[in-house]
């Protein structure tokens, strides 16, 4: 079950991607996403998809690093 949620969820996180690329084109192009925003855009998605079914996450960083410019791994 919580692999069909986890499939369920990469899923739903393409189709996050592909409409934030279709109505913020030339930015997300030109710039692309950092480590750090696709990390936490796909747990948010993640958490979404398991309370949707009815089940606890919680998702913290497992790194926390004292220089600001580094990506958090989720």
């Amino acid at each position: 079950m919580l692999l069909d949620l986890v499939i369920q969820s990469v899923n739903d996180f393409q189709d996050d991607c592909l409409k934030l690329c279709e109505k913020h084109y030339p930015a997300v192009h030109n710039q692309g996403m950092s480590e750090h925003h696709l990390g936490l855009a796909f747990s948010r998605r993640m958490e979404h998809t398991f309370r949707h079914f009815g089940y606890n996450s919680i998702v913290k960083p497992i790194e926390v690093l004292d220089a600001p410019d580094l990506p958090h791994h989720y």
